[in-house]
């Protein structure tokens, strides 16, 4: 996420933006990209579609950017943005393990590992996904592929926090072993 002194200052270009100061707006791109860049890697690795997705990041904000009211914080409207465009990335071109970690310690490990021993992950992750009950399922989906938080998924799903978490952790413990299982078989 961002620090409290960048939302102040990427709300305040935002809003000198809006008022046609191009300075204010260059500035506000350039830091932006950066975010935005970060926010993909974490989610996707060394991909080659960071910076595709990161321009259409750019592309969206630059059309959208009436939209942005300058008494609310800039930041959640500039990450709704980039989780949209990320997912929509991810909905064209399908998803894989290996740019979106579902347990962060279980396949963080994976990702250290040689692409070798990480190919098929993503047919067996999507198997392991399969078995979940549906409302597990979802659970995965929202926190960890459309990457909201607890209270947003709580929210969502009509699910006390507690639920989620219970959910959340029921589903992890059912990934993991599923996932070592498969490891263990080959």
């Amino acid at each position: 996420m961002t620090e409290p002194s960048n939302e102040r200052q990427f709300a305040l270009w935002m809003k000198l933006a809006q008022e046609g100061d191009g300075s204010a707006y260059h500035m506000l791109l350039v830091e932006i990209s950066k975010v935005a860049r970060g926010f993909l890697k974490r989610r996707m690795g060394a991909s080659h579609a960071v910076e595709d997705i990161t321009q259409e990041i750019l592309l969206t904000v630059h059309r959208a950017r009436h939209t942005y009211n300058p008494a609310r914080p800039f930041t959640p409207w500039f990450f709704a943005i980039s989780r949209h465009k990320w997912m929509d990335h991810l909905r064209k071109h399908g998803r894989s393990v290996r740019t979106e970690p579902l347990t962060e310690d279980f396949l963080e490990r994976h990702m250290q590992e040689s692409p070798s021993e990480t190919e098929g992950l993503s047919d067996a992750l999507t198997e392991a996904m399969s078995v979940l009950p549906s409302k597990q399922k979802k659970v995965v989906e929202l926190l960890k592929v459309e990457g909201l938080s607890i209270q947003e998924t709580s929210k969502q799903m009509s699910m006390s926090v507690s639920s989620v978490k219970v959910a959340a952790h029921r589903a992890y413990r059912t990934l993991r072993s599923k996932l070592r299982g498969r490891r263990g078989n080959e």
